[in-house]
């Protein structure tokens, strides 16, 4: 007589391989499109803050009566001179330099810089250098 041992329920090692190749899948098309969606918004995020900048140097250029405010290292010389407030999104830093055309840059870790000048282009912020899709 065939003893009768409980009937357990559980997953073959199979059915979990064959979850976990799903899962690898999945994250292989998910991860480069996170990667492009955030590379996508940094670049969006810089050209607003250089937007919100061309127009403080504009206001202070006016409010001081200068031809061109004087350059800037880092955002923290932007943020107190043009008394304005932006923040540095990871991998984005920004500058102003004046040599003959006042410009500001911002510049991100892969590779791309976006830029303003102020009377070459009329003030429109531009790629300068790398690739720039989102303009």
């Amino acid at each position: 007589m065939p003893s009768k041992r409980p009937k357990t329920t559980a997953f073959t090692l199979t059915e979990l391989m064959v979850v976990v190749v799903v899962i690898g899948l999945v994250a292989s098309f998910a991860v480069p499109n996170y990667t492009k969606t955030l590379n996508r918004a940094r670049e969006r995020d810089a050209v607003g803050n250089l937007e919100f900048i061309r127009e403080a140097v504009r206001l202070y250029i006016v409010r001081e009566g200068v031809v061109a405010p004087p350059a800037f290292a880092n955002i923290g010389a932007i943020n107190t001179t043009l008394k304005i407030n932006i923040f540095e999104q990871e991998g984005n830093t920004y500058s102003c330099t004046v040599a003959n055309i006042y410009t500001c840059l911002a510049t991100n870790t892969a590779g791309w810089q976006i830029r303003f000048r102020l009377d070459t282009n009329d003030g429109k912020v531009d790629c300068s250098i790398g690739p720039c899709p989102s303009l």
